[in-house]
């Protein structure tokens, strides 16, 4: 369990939802791969149709492996495997371990996955002189239990098909107590990879398609169902129902996708296309989504190794927005009005870099976010909020104000493996620098053994109504027990 008092709810191309799955760190590791190993990368990128594959989304190696909530510090500093063409990762993060299959062996189905229980404990002060000096406001005391669970068959040597599964002990949301739970069941992936020849490699069904670069703001992650939450960033994202259709150009790769989200006539469905380029340890990705009900939008994004730093870069270009947006003040409510801008122009664009070292085990990460579609103004920011509150029809929808700054900046530092101990620490923080709120997260974590680690965190933030973050401190504490991949 992680508190936070940011933003609480994640947003995608047309919806919202709350409360993300959480995962452990893949995304550094994935990058710190693709920059520190480019050479390597080249070679088996023209030969290997699941290497190839998996430089985009990985569902063969990392989804395959069944993620945890917690972060596992140890499995940071993993050391990396390069996939020769004829085999297969499958890698429980930090408790499994490590399986090489040979996909060429036909009819062969592998079942693994994670188990996760704990203790959770959380608590909550609206005011910094409450701490220690009075109740807390909010008080949460819960078990966990959750499952992620994952077969990945292979028929032939061009045929093979790959589900993974999520289940959570989770509160009814009927029950107004909040006394009663219920397990939460979620297919989170699930489709089937075939080819044409060696040219042309397919994967039809629910996939994963994380076209962004970013560590905690993503504005290229056009495909993802929802957004990066800048509080929780290891948290693995949904994808669409899509048909993915890729082919190699030496040490280079182009994707086409058809994506069937929500079909029920012909104009429902959306096309996407991605490139990556290839120019020494440099990669360059070029990309676009077209579909009826949303704007058009093209995103560029790049990668590159500088020593002992991987710098990262997006930018998303997008004639118009389907966010109502409010862009003259007045009386609230009948004066103000919110419609959807299709003419203007928007650029947005983030940059970033992380520094990684195994002596220490150190990661270390900053970004800058710059979001057009934003409220600079803070007269317009108060209003679309107060819009948002007005029922039964608001006017403005959580999807309308998710970033409604227009200046973000995150960083992180963890350590893990502290003088050779069991122990791990993190800290990390979210700041809008619009209206000068943010959220800093201190954690601290002991595997006392390898099925049992505690941990204690929490969250401080600071701001004033109505800015996105306000005055609160919040305490964390939980006991993992019996949690591990398999």
């Amino acid at each position: 369990m992680r508190a936070s008092s940011g933003i609480g709810f994640l947003c995608g191309r047309n919806t919202c939802r709350t409360g993300p799955d959480r995962t452990e760190p893949e995304l550094l590791r994935e990058r710190r791969r693709r920059s520190a190993t480019i050479g390597a990368v080249m070679v088996l990128a023209s030969g290997a149709v699941w290497q190839a594959s998996a430089q985009e989304d990985a569902p063969a190696a990392g989804d395959a492996a069944a993620e945890g909530t917690e972060i596992d510090f140890d499995a940071m500093f993993d050391e990396e495997i390069i996939e020769e063409p004829e085999t297969s990762i499958s890698d429980a993060e930090g408790d499994g371990a490590t399986e090489l299959v040979d996909p060429l062996q036909a009819a062969e189905v592998r079942w693994g996955g994670r188990f996760d229980f704990g203790l959770d404990g959380a608590w909550r002060w609206d005011r910094y002189e409450d701490v220690g000096t009075a109740a807390a406001d909010s008080e949460t005391l819960a078990a966990d239990a959750a499952a992620t669970l994952f077969f990945d068959a292979r028929a032939s040597e061009t045929f093979r098909v790959f589900g993974k599964a999520k289940v959570d002990y989770v509160p009814d949301p009927d029950d107004p107590a909040g006394e009663a739970f219920l397990f939460d069941t979620q297919i989170f992936e699930l489709f089937s990879d075939f080819q044409w020849g060696d040219w042309v490699f397919f994967r039809a069904g629910k996939q994963r398609a994380d076209w962004g670069v970013g560590r905690f703001f993503s504005p290229a992650d056009l495909i993802s169902l929802v957004t990066i939450d800048p509080n929780e960033p290891d948290a693995e994202r949904e994808g669409p129902v899509a048909v993915k259709a890729q082919a190699p150009i030496g040490v280079h790769n182009s994707y086409l996708y058809l994506l069937t989200d929500a079909l029920q006539e012909p104009l429902d469905l959306g096309a996407a296309a991605r490139a990556e380029v290839v120019v020494g340890s440099v990669e360059i990705g070029f990309g676009g989504v077209l579909q009826d009900a949303l704007v058009p939008k093209g995103i560029v994004t790049a990668t590159a190794a500088l020593g002992d730093f991987d710098l990262f870069g997006e930018l998303l270009i997008q004639r118009g927005t389907e966010r109502n947006l409010i862009t003259e003040p007045g009386t609230l409510p009948a004066d103000v009005v919110a419609a959807e801008d299709r003419d203007d122009w928007f650029l947005s664009a983030t940059v970033g870099a992380t520094y990684l070292t195994t002596d220490p085990n150190l990661i270390v990460t900053a970004q800058y976010y710059y979001n057009p579609l934003g409220y600079p103004d803070s007269e317009l920011r108060d209003e679309a909020l107060a819009l948002s509150l007005l029922l039964p029809d608001p006017p403005i929808v959580p999807l309308d104000i998710l970033f409604f700054g227009t200046h973000y900046a995150a960083a992180a530092v963890s350590w893990s493996d502290i003088a050779d101990t069991d122990l791990s620490t993190s800290v990390s923080w979210v700041g809008n620098l619009s209206d000068g709120s943010g959220t800093v997260s201190p954690s601290l974590r002991w595997r006392l053994l390898d099925e049992v680690v505690a941990s204690v965190g929490g969250a401080i933030g600071y701001g004033e109504a109505p800015d996105e973050t306000v005055e609160s401190v919040s305490l964390t504490a939980s006991l993992s027990l019996g949690s591990g991949g398999f």
